[in-house]
């Protein structure tokens, strides 16, 4: 099933790990099999997984780093048509560690063909894609929203999870309903 959630905190006073580490564990149940964090301690940003191994097992550990650690990378789903990006990718003379792992298609396809790219990819996704250069975050999921990637913006923060729950555990949301509206 797998999950991947993150926190970035304009306010540097805000101890973004400690809440990170919660939206994590609410999607504990998400991937039993292993789980990745990345943290940017200069611009106060976490982001992790929790996996449920079915593909490449040794081969799509994440968070997934590009070779020169520029790119980091958490997904969660499955790209369908990632062998056929891959031969493309590989047509251009960029090299794969694995041999099946769709997040490492994934990872090269976006440092190769930007954003997008997205437009090419078949299949159920949500992802979180960090340029550590640019200091550059992009959230995306599939067109129809099989896999769920829901966040939360305010003038300091963006909290974004694979389940509402994580959002839920912030605490600083108001999810009453607006009858109202």
């Amino acid at each position: 099933m797998c999950g991947i959630a993150g926190i970035y905190s304009a306010n540097k006073n805000y101890n973004s790990k400690i809440i990170f580490k919660e939206m994590l564990n609410r999607i504990n149940h998400r991937g039993p099999d292993d789980e990745g964090e990345y943290h940017d301690n200069k611009i106060n940003l976490s982001f992790g997984m929790k996996r449920l191994t079915i593909v490449d097992q040794e081969g799509g550990v994440q968070p997934m780093y590009s070779p020169d650690k520029r790119f980091v990378l958490v997904f969660n789903g499955e790209i369908v048509n990632s062998m056929e990006l891959r031969k493309s990718l590989i047509e251009k003379h960029i090299r794969f560690k694995s041999s099946h792992s769709d997040t490492e298609v994934l990872l090269n396809l976006l440092i190769h063909e930007g954003v997008n790219s997205i437009h090419k990819l078949n299949g159920m996704f949500a992802f979180a894609f960090y340029d550590t250069h640019k200091k550059t975050i992009l959230l995306a999921r599939d067109r129809t929203g099989i896999k769920n990637l829901y966040f939360f913006e305010n003038e300091n923060n963006l909290f974004f999870s694979s389940e509402i729950k994580s959002l839920y555990s912030l605490g600083i949301i108001d999810f009453n309903i607006n009858k109202q509206s």
